[in-house]
Formats: structure tokens, sequence, C-alpha cells
């Protein structure tokens, strides 16, 4: 199952881009038990018309561990 969204807000001045996947794997048995994911999320904020800082994340659990990671950054246009 997979899912994305990207939504402009305040006249484009902030994005916002989330994704979600989710599995069920078989064990060993080949029983779908369990549910892993992965969801990620851009959060961007126009400083000028070339500079935009950003927020970028991932939440998942696969293979039963569960793992989070952030950035904060910046991006430049030429």
């Amino acid at each position: 199952v997979g899912l994305s969204k990207k939504k402009k807000y305040r006249d484009g001045k902030v994005e916002v881009e989330v994704t979600f996947d989710g599995y069920m794997p078989p064990d060993e048995n080949g029983d779908n038990n369990t549910f892993e994911f992965e969801d990620k999320f851009k959060v961007s904020w126009k400083l000028t018309e070339r500079l935009r800082l950003y927020n970028l994340g991932e939440i998942s659990k696969l293979q039963g561990q569960e793992f989070y990671k952030a950035k904060i950054g910046f991006e430049y246009s030429l």
C-alpha cells in the first residue's frame, strides 16, 4: 500500500510533502502477520526567490526495528 500527497500553502511559500508505504511481508512459514511501514515527510519554507529552508524526516518500522531520521537544510535554485 502506498500514498503520496503534496500541497502548497500561503501562496506557494510553504510546501508539505508526505509519503506512506506499508508492507505485509511473509515470515518463514509464509504467513503475513506483521505490518511494516515507511513514512517520509518534507516541509519547506520559501525564504527568497532562490532559497528555501526545509525539514526532511523518515519514520519506519522494518524487520522489527523502529527507525527515525530527520534533517534540516537549505535548498538553492540556480
